[in-house]
């Protein structure tokens, strides 16, 4: 009887295995894990390799149709597909960013800095450049000191920090912020002789560089690895030619042109990866010139259509400049391939790229008059309305 009763149990759990049928796993797959608010992000689901249109995704427990989903508020999310008769997906983590977009220039013939589009006036200051470090906002400029002289400044957070005693006169042209240390190049102008010399200042500290020329001009500054370059261009006093040079921690290194009788220039710099960037123009031809850290030349490109570049950007695998194009219209290049911004004639003097956005900061020209522009990927947005005594030179794009 026992025996009997023993086989009984065994036979019904045997019967019962034919009717189970275990739930297929859902896999869910993003187009992207990290995107910036206003992206729309792609959502697959799959089951054993074949895709369930039909399963519902949530956000954060909230159901939502579609397998699109455009995140309109930074923060970081999770996501899961759920369909009836299947397992539950597992989780896909989605981190939303925002960020704050800095200009700096002047409008209506005022030092003026805008955050998102909306303007401060500065005090008496002309910015020329602007940088943002955690909680602290960084502008450069300079300020009259009578007489023609003029006194190269920076702010931190509105605290005035003057470079020079106002004897001489001083042209700011770039700003880094490297930690704790600030840095600020610009041109000293001789009101004597009308000779410049290519100046940088860390905090306060003065450096000239190649004080033995009698023009140089320094037109940008970057560090990299606590190594500081500078790039500008030297002038011949007998011949009144330029060549375009470069200055890594106060040593000079000059690169090449295409013409002995032509008046290169270096605008833009940047240093990533091993690589010196510099952007400027040789005779109305917009160029790049490529260098190892160790003073390797690697080449030159000329830009296509291109005018002026000044400013550079490597961002990943892809380098972007800013500049002006033979049609005398603002346009910046993707590695080597021009694009367009909205509006007329003009320049683009500044460029940031963040994530997928390209920033830039310049002007455009109305009735031989400039105005004070930004252009977000391409389209463009008037910073000041009426404005013919306005300009950009700098852009900062600052992740929150």
């Amino acid at each position: 009887m026992i025996l009997c009763m023993s086989v009984f149990v065994s036979c019904s759990k045997n019967d019962d295995n034919q009717y189970f049928t275990e739930k297929n796993q859902l896999e869910l797959t993003v187009s992207k894990n990290d995107v910036v608010v206003n992206e729309e992000v792609t959502f697959t689901v799959t089951a054993n390799g074949k895709t369930i249109a039909d399963a519902l995704l949530y956000i954060n427990g909230e159901a939502v149709s579609g397998i699109k989903h455009t995140f309109t508020e930074a923060g970081t999310y999770t996501v899961i597909a759920k369909k009836e008769g299947y397992k539950e997906s597992n989780p896909q983590t989605i981190i939303v960013k925002q960020a704050d977009v800095y200009v700096a220039g002047y409008s209506h013939g005022k030092g003026t800095y805008w955050k998102n589009g909306e303007a401060t006036t500065l005090t008496d200051i002309e910015a020329h450049s602007i940088w943002v470090a955690g909680q602290d906002l960084y502008i450069a400029g300079m300020k009259s000191a009578g007489g023609g002289k003029t006194i190269p400044v920076y702010l931190k957070n509105g605290v005035e920090t003057p470079l020079t005693d106002g004897t001489t006169r001083v042209f700011v042209t770039s700003m880094f912020v490297d930690g704790a240390d600030v840095y600020v190049a610009g041109i000293e102008i001789n009101m004597e002789t009308d000779g410049t010399s290519a100046v940088y200042w860390k905090n306060i500290e003065k450096h000239t560089l190649s004080p033995e020329l009698y023009r140089t001009k320094a037109n940008a500054i970057f560090v990299s690895d606590g190594q500081v370059y500078v790039a500008g261009d030297e002038e011949d006093e007998t011949t009144g030619l330029t060549t375009t040079v470069y200055w890594k921690n106060g040593t000079k290194q000059i690169l090449p042109k295409d013409s002995q009788t032509t008046y290169p220039s270096a605008y833009g710099l940047y240093v990533k990866d091993n690589t010196i960037y510099i952007a400027g123009n040789e005779y109305r031809t917009a160029k790049l010139w490529k260098l190892k850290t160790d003073g390797t030349f690697i080449g030159t490109d000329n830009l296509s259509q291109g005018l002026n570049a000044n400013a550079v950007f490597v961002s990943g695998n892809d380098v972007y400049i800013a500049g002006r194009g033979t049609d005398e219209k603002a346009h910046y290049w993707k590695n080597g391939t021009i694009q367009n911004l909205d509006g007329d004639e003009g320049a683009a003097n500044s460029i940031f790229v963040w994530k997928n956005e390209v920033h830039i900061a310049g002007h455009e020209t109305k009735n031989s008059y400039y105005s004070p522009k930004y252009w977000k990927n391409g389209v463009g947005y008037n910073l000041s309305e009426n404005d013919i005594n306005g300009d950009t030179f700098s852009v900062f794009v600052a992740e929150k």
